[in-house]
């Protein structure tokens, strides 16, 4: 069998030309490090997923070489695990003003995001997603944490509260997820040329609709 591998380089190329995918990324590394490099971190996290009644969603890395499956990852580990992120930081830095928080959930999980323009309502309907603001959480500031950890979850907590950056993660999600598909079939042993072409086309399609 002939293994074909798609070249995803036109992808990489195009995101190159939006500004919010470096914030993007530059906040999923910085959040992975942020707690791979702190036990205490972790330990925090841990504990605001279970005042959530949730399990902990643990950030990991979206580099290297196998690009596509890090960054499909390190998207829905912040995404599942958003609540608990925010509770967390706002806990290590919690003279931070959020006046309100939002989440913002899949209608139907197998839909593509619609970018449009969200107002800012309590409950806002869109075409695939919805987006939920919520009042402040009272949280017990977490004593003994140095200047510099709190001026990063500051700096982290301000990106994960920006509605465009959200909304931008979840649709590079959809997206990761239909070239995902692509990749594991060039990958699957059975597959042939017309496999790979035919799941090409289907992505295509999926992201043209």
């Amino acid at each position: 069998m002939m293994y074909v591998q798609p070249n995803f380089g036109g992808f990489m190329d195009a995101l190159k030309n939006v500004a919010l995918i470096t914030t993007l990324n530059s906040l999923l590394l910085n959040i992975y490090l942020f707690y791979r490099n702190s036990p205490k971190n972790r330990s925090g996290l841990k504990l605001a997923a279970e005042a959530l009644d949730q399990p902990m969603a643990v950030p990991t890395r979206s580099g290297g070489t196998r690009w596509l499956p890090h960054l499909l990852r390190a998207l829905n580990q912040v995404l599942k695990g958003y609540k608990a992120l925010i509770i967390h930081l706002r806990q290590v830095c919690p003279t931070l003003s959020t006046p309100k928080y939002f989440s913002i959930e899949r209608r139907d999980p197998t839909s593509l995001i619609n970018i449009s323009s969200v107002s800012q309502h309590h409950q806002v309907n869109c075409a695939h997603f919805m987006v939920f603001l919520f009042a402040p959480l009272q949280v017990q500031a977490e004593t003994g944490r140095s200047i510099g950890a709190k001026a990063k979850a500051r700096q982290y907590l301000k990106q994960l509260l920006r509605l465009d950056l959200v909304r931008f993660a979840h649709f590079m999600m959809d997206v990761v997820t239909v070239l995902s598909t692509v990749s594991l079939t060039a990958q699957a042993p059975t597959s042939n040329v017309a496999d790979v072409a035919a799941s090409i086309e289907a992505a295509r399609t999926t992201l043209a609709g």
